[in-house]
């Protein structure tokens, strides 16, 4: 039973376990001045999945235009637990066995420095795996999780622009049946 505990510890030890069951994310970026801009990369998994998310993330930045292609770690900022349910109700992040989906987020954020305006800046993450519960995919669990934002600091106003901000809280799960507007301001 010892030789058993010590194979599977050392075992662990050698495999480094990341967040599986990726639900959704984004990539944002704001210009802070000429070439430099803040990348924000927000996750988010199934709380089922028991994976965790890690200490930096990789992105990937390129510029076809450019011939440039490189990968840039972000830093892990925060997480936490996406809070959409009655607090009366127990969901997946709260206990293993429950039946109610959760959900948990993770921020990343880096200054990037970019080398020269372009107008094909694409700001990429990609990770395994999928939740499998996604019923329009095709053996979801098996595939990876891409999430992307372009950037055009070539022909944008003034020569510098920032992404899309938006100003909603999260919210992954809906009542069926039982409307529900978005403010997008």
């Amino acid at each position: 039973m010892r030789k058993l505990f010590t194979t599977l510890l050392l075992t662990a030890l050698f495999f480094q376990v990341h967040a599986t069951h990726f639900a959704g994310g984004q990539i944002t970026y704001t210009h802070i001045s000429g070439l430099d801009y803040k990348v924000k990369l927000k996750i988010y998994r199934d709380c089922s999945s028991g994976g965790y998310f890690g200490s930096s993330a990789y992105i990937n930045i390129r510029s076809i235009s450019l011939n440039l292609n490189s990968s840039v770690s972000l830093t892990f900022i925060d997480s936490g637990i996406v809070s959409n349910f009655c607090t009366s109700i127990i969901n997946s992040c709260n206990s293993m066995t429950a039946l109610n989906p959760g959900y948990s987020y993770a921020n990343y954020e880096a200054v990037v420095s970019l080398s020269a305006p372009a107008n094909d800046w694409l700001f990429k993450y990609e990770d395994c795996c999928r939740n499998g519960a996604i019923g329009n995919l095709l053996n979801p669990s098996s595939q990876n999780i891409v999430l992307y934002a372009k950037l055009d600091n070539l022909n944008a106003l003034g020569g510098f622009n920032s992404s899309s901000q938006f100003l909603i809280h999260d919210q992954l799960v809906y009542n069926i049946n039982q409307p529900y507007s978005i403010n997008q301001s």
